[in-house]
């Protein structure tokens, strides 16, 4: 069900998406199974995260109290991942720093995926602590690496944000995002809640320019999507609610 919830969040299906999320954290809670709750944690809090719904967080979060992991190396960088979101979102630092430490050292991780997902939390953290050059210095590697949709678009947000935050226009962020948000009809479709934060930041990153017609762009771009997937949490309306105040105001301009 974790996968079923990842692919229909990433579709912009929003409700769906919560519903099978509620679905796979009864069900994991039930088996009782370490292992299981901490794969339905890691795969399902990203979506409560980036939606604002902290109750249904909160939920995941208390579901992990008590849970050993020991001998679960790719359990641990994996769920990793997820309370680093999680805690940048909600401006705690020091949890975000913590749950880092269960992420080590990069260069020792298996997967390259898994790397670059490390180096994409540490730019976050690093943005998140008014740290824009050493975010910017975290994801130099990643600059044309192959990477999952997420990572890709998430990276490519971050370093416009970092941009943004040190006053810079960066040329060659604005065109990575372009490739992104302007791709070819054939290139498969951006994962919807990170393509929202891509497309805020490029209109920040237009503004400062001083590009008014292209920030107007972006912000038609940015309030269709917004409302899109506003209108997909239709049967969750305290995610809903939460959703609308968490992004309602950048949908609106700010």
């Amino acid at each position: 069900l974790g996968i079923l919830v990842q692919a229909h969040y990433q579709l912009g299906e929003l409700g769906r998406a919560l519903s099978l999320s509620d679905d796979a954290l009864a069900r994991a809670q039930a088996l009782g199974e370490g292992m299981t709750l901490a794969d339905c944690v890691t795969m399902t809090l990203p979506l409560h995260t980036l939606i604002g719904d902290h109750a249904g967080a909160a939920r995941r979060l208390a579901a992990l109290q008590g849970l050993a992991l020991d001998g679960l190396a790719y359990i641990r960088v994996k769920l990793a991942f997820s309370l680093v979101l999680q805690a940048v979102q909600q401006g705690d630092l020091a949890a975000a720093r913590a749950a880092l430490q269960d992420v080590g050292d990069i260069e020792a991780l298996q997967q390259p995926p898994d790397r670059a997902y490390a180096r994409l939390r540490h730019a976050q953290v690093a943005l998140a602590a008014g740290q824009a050059e050493a975010a910017l210095q975290w994801l130099q590697p990643l600059h044309g690496a192959p990477l999952y949709a997420e990572a890709r678009v998430l990276s490519a947000a971050t370093r416009l944000a970092a941009h943004t935050a040190l006053g810079q226009v960066n040329a060659a962020a604005n065109a990575a995002a372009d490739a992104l948000l302007l791709g070819a009809p054939a290139q498969p479709n951006l994962p919807a809640l990170p393509a929202l934060h891509l497309l805020w930041q490029r209109r920040r990153a237009a503004t400062l320019a001083g590009d008014t017609a292209g920030a107007a762009v972006w912000q038609r771009r940015l309030r269709a999507a917004w409302q899109a997937l506003h209108g997909s949490l239709a049967a969750h309306p305290a995610a809903r609610a939460a959703f609308a105040a968490l992004w309602g105001p950048h949908a609106a301009g700010d």
